[in-house]
């Protein structure tokens, strides 16, 4: 019988994940941390074959864990249905000999910039993409595209992202809501 590991099942596609895998006769084994874990329903649980517990905060631990497990373990395949995973799974299906995606694109999976660096060195048509190292710089680049920020007096809540989520009381600070200034041509005929 075949297996796979999935990696986090208790995310949007999780259990539809396991049933397909049940359907099809395949053993499907999960990894997770312990915490994580804990919060999964009967149904969930009862759908595994098997669970390994990592660190998830730490990738070069989770994959090494995850390597020995599978290896193990005679796993066949790797599938995460969590995308903040999805370079983990590149990774280990990578280190496991398995079919998948470059593991040198790993990171752009999951960033912004890469991927439109990746995206344009293969001459795949994307919109544009603008990086920058602070928000003076940001603001130039927006004003040479054509876009304006303006402040307003109506705040949006926004976390300190410096600090873990749950630890982090929502604060005020101003919106800038941005806008594409027009560009008008005109024609006119004799």
């Amino acid at each position: 019988m075949k297996k796979i590991l999935l990696i986090e099942a208790n995310v949007a596609a999780g259990q539809e994940l396991l049933d397909a895998a049940a359907r099809l006769g395949i053993e499907a084994y999960v990894a997770t941390h312990e915490e994580l874990y804990e919060q999964y329903g009967t149904e969930l649980r009862e759908a595994i074959s098997g669970t390994v517990f990592t660190d998830f905060s730490r990738p070069e631990r989770a994959l090494a864990d995850l390597t020995e497990f599978c290896r193990g373990n005679g796993i066949d395949g790797v599938v995460t249905s969590w995308e903040f995973l999805t370079p983990l799974a590149i990774r280990l299906a990578a280190e496991l000999g398995l079919p998948g995606h470059d593991v040198d694109l790993a990171d752009a999976c999951r960033n912004k910039r890469l991927m439109s660096e990746v995206l344009a060195a293969h001459g795949v048509p994307a919109p544009r993409t603008v990086s920058a190292p602070d928000h003076t710089r940001l603001a130039a680049l927006i004003a040479e595209a054509g876009f304006t920020c303006r402040s307003s007096s109506s705040p949006r809540r926004t976390r300190d992202r410096s600090a873990s989520p749950s630890s982090t009381p929502l604060r005020s600070s101003p919106r800038p809501p941005c806008s594409h200034r027009s560009r008008r041509t005109s024609s006119r005929t004799a």
